[in-house]
């Protein structure tokens, strides 16, 4: 017998998804609400606590704990972080301003900048040219007074972000020095976060790290303060697990979507399946990949307006989820992008919740309201209420008939609301996978998260694939993920060498002089080459050392993508990348490898479908 816990966790924007295995290897599975109107309130805590508590293993200690959040994400996109001081080269302080100039709605008329990150800029009088030669010095005096000066404003971050420091570091580190001399704490220097050419991205994701990074602290110090356990790891964007030393702003942007991923490329290895869409839908967002025998990764993220230069896994998000705001607005059907959350929730938590497609889902009789938690109403102890929702699609229903006469009935506006939703989703497959080249008519969708089987149907419908893969435990996938990830950590470096055999070698040597702990596992390289005077990056994973085998896979991988290849232009190294592996136990979660150890109970139920109601067969697992 298991002699103790473990705990697998995903916290996500709506709710919080545990997966317990008990001492004597029970699985318990639990979602408690991620937010809650309580003081100091912790969705993982509270988890925790109930299940020991409920259990006849009260007394017995925890293992291990594995934890993916979205903590990260919601204070990047609310502007929740702490306060930052950015420090640059002379002249360059707007340059985090003015970005790349690309806005998101190009057709609008009025274009309104999103809050900065930091809030005070210090310019620094230093230059070194990108040959190294020392251009202008650093004057040390003055910048210990300057940083005397933040200090006292309680600043709590300082970003450091020097013109070509990715390869030239000695002035960042001087400032370094001097800012942790005088008693900074919180210090993220850009050829340490993203040690790589174009500065305003290398800005960016350094700016990002020093924002979040005392967000992420507190929170991982929180849980080792108050949960007993041996070992607690956290999720990254890359989707490797971390120790809470290692974890930080910049790689826990996509911490909750990449265990997903996880979880689902361990399904589709254990079934003998090699092309699969993933398709993560939750309370707040839907989340979207395509794996095709190996796991398909992005150098950069955009999140609220930000480029963030990290490996991540190419997971694509938009906002359609189970709290979706759905609206009628300028005669027209609009799902999200606004959510409603945990708290207020949808109109049938309870709580005046506005109407959303959980709502829609609901009346049109897609939801089984007796098997719902019971967690809503003052005293957290009744189910969803049908009614508020019927109320706030018959309000809907009164604007809609004045513009459409076809409409007859609420039925008929929830279910427009959900094909809209379904269209979104549909869209954003074929975005990943059909526009990129990939002919999916013999795939399978995998679905998980809470809300994902109410619309897979008529998805694979949309993009044409035959065959859906329901786990048994789909709402708590992304935790289930999460047992089965590796522990381990990547590094990056920028080398904009011609491609060859010595450039190779050259590039493996730079980016393993970056590991600091030298006791891993293994490590797998990733060469992201392009054509000269080209900004489109291929990343190839390394497995030969020869130039010439190399070079076919580039080609074999621009063609497919782009359609041609250039006869005679050169191929450039751009980056490497290493991940490199620790040894890590993985969760065993029996009952989730055997799905026959459930009892299975099918029932009619009647939903309405195509503008009518129909008798469906309803399985229980």
């Amino acid at each position: 017998m298991n002699k103790n816990w473990h705990f697998i966790i995903d916290q996500g924007g709506t709710f919080t998804d545990i997966i317990a295995i008990s001492p004597d290897k029970t699985v318990i599975t639990k979602k408690v609400l991620s937010r809650k109107k309580v003081p100091l309130y912790n969705p993982i805590l509270e988890g925790i606590t109930e299940i020991k508590k409920n259990s006849n293993f009260s007394l017995h200690k925890i293992d291990s704990i594995k934890i993916g959040t979205t903590i990260a994400t919601n204070a990047l996109l609310e502007r929740k972080g702490y306060n930052v001081l950015l420090i640059t080269t002379k002249g360059f302080k707007d340059n985090l301003i003015i970005g790349t100039q690309q806005r998101d709605k190009i057709f609008a008329r009025h274009h309104s900048r999103k809050a900065n990150l930091y809030k005070n800029v210090l310019e620094v009088n230093e230059r070194i040219s990108s040959s190294g030669e020392f251009i202008i010095p650093l004057d040390e005096k003055k910048v210990y007074k300057d940083l005397k000066f933040y200090l006292k404003k309680r600043i709590d971050s300082i970003s450091i972000v020097l013109i070509n420091s990715f390869k030239f570091p000695e002035h960042e580190k001087k400032l370094k020095a001097i800012a942790k001399n005088i008693g900074f704490k919180n210090i993220s220097c850009s050829h340490e976060v993203s040690p790589t050419m174009n500065f305003t991205y290398r800005g960016y994701t350094t700016l990002i790290d020093s924002y979040l990074n005392p967000i992420i602290k507190k929170y991982t110090k929180d849980i080792e303060n108050k949960v007993n356990a041996k070992k607690i790891f956290y999720m990254q964007s890359n989707g490797l697990l971390v120790d809470n030393k290692n974890f930080n702003g910049r790689n826990a942007i996509l911490s909750g979507p990449a265990a997903g991923v996880n979880g689902g490329i361990h399904i589709a290895k254990k079934n003998n399946i090699k092309n699969l869409i993933g398709f993560d839908m939750g309370g707040t967002s839907a989340d979207i990949w395509h794996y095709n025998g190996s796991v398909e990764k992005k150098i950069e993220t955009k999140l609220s307006g930000l480029l963030i230069k990290t490996p991540s896994l190419l997971i694509d998000s938009i906002a359609s989820g189970g709290g979706s705001i759905t609206k009628y607005e300028d005669n027209r059907f609009v799902v999200g992008p606004e959510s409603a959350g945990s708290f207020p929730g949808p109109a049938c938590y309870r709580n005046n919740g506005p109407l959303t497609l959980t709502d829609c889902n609901l009346v049109l009789g897609r939801i089984s309201k007796e098997e719902f938690p019971k967690f809503f109403g003052k005293n957290k102890n009744l189910s969803i209420n049908e009614k508020h929702s019927v109320k706030k699609l018959k309000l809907i229903f009164k604007k809609v008939k004045k513009n459409y006469f076809s409409y007859q009935n609420i039925y008929q506006i929830a279910e427009s609301f959900i094909n809209v939703a379904i269209e979104k989703m549909s869209s954003a497959i074929k975005k990943i996978t059909i526009q990129k080249g990939f002919d999916i008519r013999n795939y399978s969708l995998l679905i998980f998260g809470s809300a994902s089987g109410q619309y897979c149907c008529k998805i694979a419908e949309n993009i044409g694939v035959k065959r859906i893969i329901f786990n048994p435990f789909s709402s708590v996938l992304s935790a289930y993920g999460l047992g089965k990830s590796s522990l381990g950590t990547n590094y990056q470096i920028s080398i904009e060498k011609p491609l060859s055999n010595k450039q190779i070698n050259y590039s493996i040597k730079k980016v393993v002089s970056l590991i600091q702990n030298p006791n891993y596992l293994k490590t797998n390289f990733i060469l992201r080459l392009k054509y000269i005077g080209c900004n489109t990056l291929i990343p190839l994973v390394l497995k030969e050392k020869k130039a010439n085998i190399i070079k076919l896979e580039f080609f074999t991988k621009h063609q497919r993508l782009f359609g041609f290849n250039y006869k005679n232009k050169k191929i450039i190294i751009d980056s490497i990348e290493a991940e490199v592996f620790f040894k890590i136990k993985k969760t065993y979660i029996p009952l989730l490898e055997n799905s026959d150890a459930f009892s299975k109970k099918i029932i009619n139920k009647k939903i309405y479908s195509d503008t009518k109601w129909i008798t469906v067969k309803k399985l229980n697992k």
